[in-house]
Parts: structure tokens; C-alpha cells; sequence
């Protein structure tokens, strides 16, 4: 999760977020494995804010484009540094 500071803090909805982080990993040839139906997996509830899961679609599009793997908002807050 460092060597891409975790989840991008600057997704503002839900939707797409997992996708995003799968895609990072994957980019440094970190490669996920499904474990659906194998393990525990708890979902926290959040009230949801699907209108903005367009916006997540266009960073996470923007990301690939240029190929950024690391957040700059995410574990370590490194924008503007």
C-alpha cells in the first residue's frame, strides 16, 4: 500500500475507487488476487454520493493516461511538497 500511498483521498464519491486501486498495484507489477467468497470481508456503511462517481471515473481515466501510480493524497499527504 506505500509504494502507492493507498487509496487516492481525491476519488469524492463512491464507485471506482477499488478499480483504482487494483489498476495502481497492477502498474508497479504488484498483482491482486480475488479472494471473493474466500475470506471475511466487512463493508462500513457510508451514505452514498453516486453522483459523483463520474467524477471518480474521469481522475482514475486522467491516472492512467499519464501512468501515475502513487497518489499524492493518500496515506501521505504529498501534494505541494
Amino acid at each position: 500500500m506505500e509504494k502507492i500511498n493507498g487509496y487516492n483521498e481525491d476519488l469524492p464519491g463512491i464507485g471506482g475507487e477499488d478499480d483504482d486501486l487494483e489498476w495502481r498495484f497492477n502498474g508497479l507489477d504488484m498483482f491482486t488476487k480475488n479472494i471473493k467468497f474466500q475470506a471475511v470481508t466487512y463493508h462500513l456503511y457510508h451514505p452514498g454520493r453516486r453522483q459523483d462517481t463520474e467524477v471518480n471515473m474521469a481522475i482514475s481515466r486522467k491516472n492512467r493516461e499519464l501512468k501515475i501510480y502513487f497518489c499524492e493524497n493518500g496515506i501521505r499527504k504529498t501534494s505541494g511538497v
